[in-house]
Formats: structure tokens, sequence, C-alpha cells
């Protein structure tokens, strides 16, 4: 079987619908040669108590990376160290040994490292809390143990993470669709047109041309429960299909890269389902930005997380390889894997 594929017409037909989000895109990436970015997330998990009081259990995560044409460098650092205290109110760890206990507690708060080479599209990952993790297969492993992964395994991320950090080129709806598209054909091109063009008429439903609205200097999606109901072709009575007593997204997309929006969403209170709450507020830019996000079940817990991130340009360039002297293994030589 031969298929033929042109790219170009594809390009044209998937851009063509997307010409507002494509403005937008092509001021997402900075005209940096390298630059670092910065994140700091809290999570906060609260479990109602009107008998013996709120517990509440407090994360972390703190995170740096570093971009440049050599490639991408990410460490990080997290604390979920509050989730051991849950797991023993909740009896989880009774009848757990105290190796096991070990293990739990070392993965639940530790530190982690991800470098990527651009040129040869290779990985390597390690994460202090591993060689606790992996000695529970019976086989000890040393404590500076980096994974890798070759170009040829990583091939379609590497068309992803090469295509975003891309300041020659910048980032298309179909740049997007190719790279996602390429890693869910199963490695035959039979179906690729199709499920290309799939993909971008799902997201045209909401980020199309015919979906955004221009309001001065912004392109504005908006979305009631009505206009989700006859995107996904349902009729009036939005409550039976959709399960929602009420959803509105708000999302502004600023010619200058600027995102700013809101989301609501609630489902209504049932003798079998208490009423749940989803929402957001994320205000983002070229610098930096924060973002807000709640998930509220009614009379039973509530989890909030707070994000926020700088870029600033650097001359510091991003190690994309093992660490001299570091102990390295392929994941797919992973013993019991």
């Amino acid at each position: 079987t031969a298929v033929v594929v042109d790219p170009a017409a594809l390009t044209e037909t998937i851009d063509g619908g997307f010409t507002a989000l494509n403005g937008v895109l092509a001021k997402s990436i900075p005209a940096w040669e390298r630059w670092a970015e910065t994140e700091d997330w809290t999570v906060t998990l609260t479990m109602f108590d009107s008998l013996n009081g709120d517990q509440t259990y407090p994360m972390t995560l703190t995170q740096e990376s570093l971009y440049g044409p050599e490639g991408l460098q990410t460490t990080g650092k997290y604390d979920l160290a509050a989730l051991m205290t849950l797991l023993e109110q909740m009896g989880l760890l009774d009848y757990v040994g105290e190796d096991e206990r070990q293990v739990v507690s070392a993965v639940l708060s530790g530190d982690y490292e991800l470098r990527w080479d651009t040129e040869t599209g290779a990985m390597a990952f390690t994460a202090s809390c591993l060689p606790d993790l992996l000695s529970m297969l019976g086989t000890p492993y040393p404590k500076d143990l980096w994974f890798t992964l070759d170009g040829e395994t990583t091939a379609e991320l590497t068309d992803l993470l090469s295509s975003l950090m891309d300041r020659e080129a910048p980032v298309t709806v179909w740049s997007l669709t190719w790279a996602l598209t390429r890693s869910t054909t199963y490695g035959s091109p039979v179906f690729y047109w199709r499920d290309a063009m799939d993909f971008a008429d799902t997201l045209a439903l909401f980020l199309g041309d015919d979906a955004l609205v221009r309001e001065g200097d912004t392109w504005v999606l908006r979305l009631g429960m009505d206009d989700l109901a006859a995107l996904l072709g349902y009729g009036e009575d939005t409550y039976d299909y959709l399960g929602l007593e009420d959803f509105a997204l708000e999302c502004a997309f600023g010619d200058d890269g600027a995102v700013t929006g809101s989301l609501l969403a609630l489902t209504p209170d049932e003798s079998w389902s208490p009423a749940m709450r989803i929402a957001a507020q994320w205000d983002l830019d070229l610098t930096g930005g924060t973002m807000e996000a709640e998930f509220h079940l009614k009379n039973q817990m509530k989890l909030t997380l707070t994000g926020t991130s700088t870029m600033e340009e650097t001359n510091v360039q991003p190690e994309t390889g093992v660490p001299e002297g570091a102990a390295a293994m392929a994941l797919e030589d992973l013993t019991g894997w």
C-alpha cells in the first residue's frame, strides 16, 4: 500500500481555520536565545470534619528550567509529606511494614531533574525517590541513578518540543497537529490525514476563527451552558446531557501573547452525588503569570492550587546529558519492566 500525504495542502487546510490563534502562538516564544523559567506551586487539601475540626494538608512544588538551542534542563523539588498523615489517618498504612513506610515517605518528598538534547533527541531523567522505589523489585540501585532514552524512542516528543521552542518557525496549530498525531497513528500513515483533521476539527470548536470574537487587541472565547450544549450537539435540556447546573468559560488571547481567563463549572446537589464546583482563573504573558484553581466537593473536601511563574533572559546554557561520573541506565533495560 502506498500512502501519499501532501504536507503543504494539509498545512493550508488546517492553519486556514486558525489565523487568530496562530497569530497569538507566534508571540508565545521569547525572542531570547536562552531563557530561564521559575515556577512555584502550592496545593492545599482540606478535608471537612464538623465533629473533630477540618484537617488541612499543604503541599508544594518548585521548578526551575533553562531553555536554549542546546536543549532543555529542568530541576524541581516537591514536598507532599502531608499526604503521609492523611494516609495514616485513613488507616491505609496500618498493615504496612517499616521498609514500605520508608519507601512511601521517600516517594512523597524529594527532587528530580530532566535533561533533553536538541541535536540527538536523547533524554535523561533522575529522581531522588527512584532508588528506594525500585528497590522493591529486589535489586539495589545507586542513589545517583539516571535513566536515559535515545533519540529514536523520543522522536515524537522531540518533534513537539522542537516546534514549541523554534524561534525561527513559530508554532502553529498545524505543527502541533503534526507532532501530536504522529504518536496516535500507531506507526502507520494510513489514517494520518483523518486523525489530523479530526484533531483540528475538535480544536476548532473552541479555538477556531469562528469560535473567537475580536475585541480591541484581543481575541475572546466565551462559552456558557447553551453554547457548550450546542457545540456538543445537544438540545436545550443541557442538564440531562451535561450533568451541569452552570458553566462559564472566558479566555482572552492578546496580540502581545498574554492569555487571561476564568472557568466555572457547577454540578447539581443530588441525593446520590453532592454538588461539585470547579473554578479557575489565569493571567499569563511572556514574563510569567499566575494561576489559581479550586475543586470543591460539598461538605467533603476542597482542593486549591496556586501557581506563579517568571521568565527572564539568561546566558546560562542548559546541561543536556548525564552528569560525568553518574550511573546511567537505559529505561528499557530496567529490571522488571
